[in-house]
């Protein structure tokens, strides 16, 4: 596997474009092949379950709606006066008797499902509509009569007529029927006789005759003895066991013809009955390998669409590197006169772009370097030349020197040695870190130079301990911000002014001061140098920058200057030092 991964490695990069293209393609379509199959699948089941468990309770609540009706009807007519007084009456005259059977007769004309209509008398005497006895037996023997008779007000629903010899349907078998009975009363509840009515099955085919749960799915009905009330026409439905359902909803998956069922079952209530919807798992799982072929179908012509898609993309990216290459050669070999043309916009033509502005540069550089090696040697001449400058200076103030010892001029001689001492820190055999105590030394001749000038003016004074001396610092911090005190505070005073240095080791860090007692200046205007300090506001101050930046360059930006002042009560320059006594701990020497 690593070697065929290093193969794969190795390869051009269209290669690899191609093949990582195509591999990211193919996962996730076959995955969502045998996903979506899968999902499909389930939902289909659970689809076709769900939709038979909606009709089966359809069906079961349309059937007990109308039973509900039905009884409703015998009700009415078992409450009726003319049939209760017909029947409480042994010698009620014929005419209303003729009057009860034309109202059975216009009843059954309205009510198409009811095939027949009969009431019975307990003395035997009958009227009906649509039914006829067949024997002059006495109707009290029967069953359903026994039962309605003793069963109160309460109506009572069988699900066939097939054997009941009393009576008969002259339109319909007793297969096609189903039969209620209700005992009829009078107002003290004393028995008069019974009820009969036949309905035909049309009024399940009704309920049933439109619901399709695909091609080979049905409804049919059974009663509480497990007798089939109603069925299509169908060679599965007789080998379905109503004993499979014993609960009030029962859903189960059997073979039958060597085919898969699942069969659901809902519970009508009144009459005890139950409605069973059947569909055949194996015709969704047919219909869903179709579907199946035709997602692989698809998912190869979308397959083929990004094979097409990622090759001209690959072309469009590899071509202008390509391209890029050759002439990053050419630049290697030291033509500098190339350009790439960028037909594109995209990444790879900013590439490009970023290609040519680094031949531009290389280019210039190569201009500067010619430039820069011919001002080199002109400055090393003027350097060679500007050196001799300052030592002059320096020896010839020595010699001064020496001249002011020997005619006793103690305050020149004190003079020149400031000077020359603040020549050789400045010189310091060029190195930019000096110790505090040089840096000391330099601004107290500053001072003393400064006090020679201003004689009415200057005071001043040092307040450094000693051992803190050998810490080490960027040289020439102090005398710009001595210069300000006296350009910018003792300058503008009356009288004579006092600038005072001090410095102390305090948590880890290095602090010096320079402050004096000078004019002094307003909240808005520390307020803005400070700001400056900070690289957030104009800079206005040249000293004050000056030094601020160098602590930065070699100490850090979490070092620094900073003011306070106050007017006509003097201003103080706060340096913020780190503790280094070694010159390699300094971010740049």
């Amino acid at each position: 596997m690593t070697r065929l991964f290093r193969r794969f490695l190795n390869q051009k990069l269209r290669s690899k474009l191609m093949i990582s293209f195509t591999v990211a393609a193919m996962i996730p379509l076959a995955v969502y092949t045998l996903a979506a199959s899968s999902y499909y699948l389930r939902q289909a089941g659970d689809s076709a379950r769900t939709y038979t468990k909606q009709l089966t309770s359809q069906v079961s609540s349309s059937i007990r709606i109308y039973m509900g009706a039905i009884e409703n009807l015998a009700s009415y007519m078992a409450d009726k006066k003319e049939i209760g007084d017909f029947l409480s009456r042994e010698g009620a005259p014929r005419e209303e008797g003729e009057q009860i059977k034309r109202d059975f007769d216009n009843l059954l004309a309205s009510q198409p499902e009811i095939a027949g209509i009969l009431i019975v008398g307990r003395d035997d005497r009958w009227i009906s509509s649509g039914i006829s006895r067949v024997s002059r037996d006495p109707v009290r023997e029967q069953e359903w009569f026994a039962r309605a008779r003793t069963g109160g007000e309460e109506s009572f629903i069988y699900s066939t007529a097939v054997g009941r010899e009393v009576f008969r349907n002259d339109s319909s078998s007793g297969d096609d029927l189903f039969f209620l009975v209700r005992s009829i009363r009078d107002g003290e509840g004393n028995f008069l006789g019974v009820l009969l009515l036949d309905i035909a099955h049309s009024v399940i085919e009704q309920a049933i005759e439109n619901i399709s749960i695909l091609e080979k799915g049905f409804v049919f009905v059974y009663d509480q003895e497990y007798r089939i009330v109603y069925t299509p026409v169908n060679p599965v439905v007789y080998r379905v066991s109503p004993r499979w359902f014993t609960g009030e909803e029962d859903s189960v998956r059997v073979n039958i013809l060597e085919e898969t069922y699942q069969i659901e079952s809902r519970p009508v209530g009144n009459p005890d009955w139950k409605v069973v919807g059947v569909f055949s798992v194996d015709e969704i799982q047919g219909k869903l390998v179709r579907t199946y072929y035709l997602v692989i179908l698809l998912s190869f012509a979308i397959l083929l669409f990004l094979y097409v898609l990622f090759h001209f993309l690959t072309k469009t990216l590899v071509h202008p590197l390509m391209d890029l290459k050759a002439l990053m050669g050419r630049a290697a070999e030291g033509d500098f006169s190339i350009t790439f043309r960028r037909e594109y916009t995209d990444e790879v033509g900013e590439l490009g772009e970023n290609f040519n502005f680094m031949i531009r540069e290389i280019n210039n550089l190569i201009q500067m370097v010619y430039k820069e090696q011919h001002d080199k040697q002109e400055a090393q001449l003027k350097s060679l030349q500007e050196q001799i400058k300052p030592h002059f200076l320096y020896n010839t103030l020595d010699t001064i020197n020496w001249m002011a010892r020997d005619y006793g001029a103690g305050d020149i001689v004190r003079l020149i040695d400031a000077l020359t001492t603040m020549f050789r820190v400045g010189l310091s055999h060029g190195q930019d870190i000096i110790s505090l105590g040089e840096e000391l030394s330099h601004g107290s001749n500053y001072l003393y130079i400064q006090g020679i000038r201003y004689r009415e003016k200057i005071r001043y004074e040092i307040n450094v301990d000693r051992r803190i001396h050998h810490y080490l610092l960027p040289k020439l911090i102090l005398q710009p911000l001595i210069e300000n005190a006296i350009y910018h505070g003792l300058k503008t005073r009356e009288g004579q002014g006092t600038i005072s240095i001090g410095g102390e080791v305090r948590e880890k860090s290095l602090y010096l001061t320079v402050s004096d007692d000078g004019s002094g200046m307003g909240e808005e205007k520390i307020n803005a140098l400070n700001e400056g300090l900070k690289g957030d506001a104009p800079r206005d101050s040249f000293g004050l920058y000056y030094v601020n930046d160098r602590i930065h360059l070699y100490c850090g930006p979490a070092y620094g200057l900073s003011l306070e002042s106050r007017p006509g009560r003097g201003t103080v320059v706060t340096l913020h030092l780190p503790l280094i006594y070694k010159r390699e701990d300094f971010k740049n020497v």
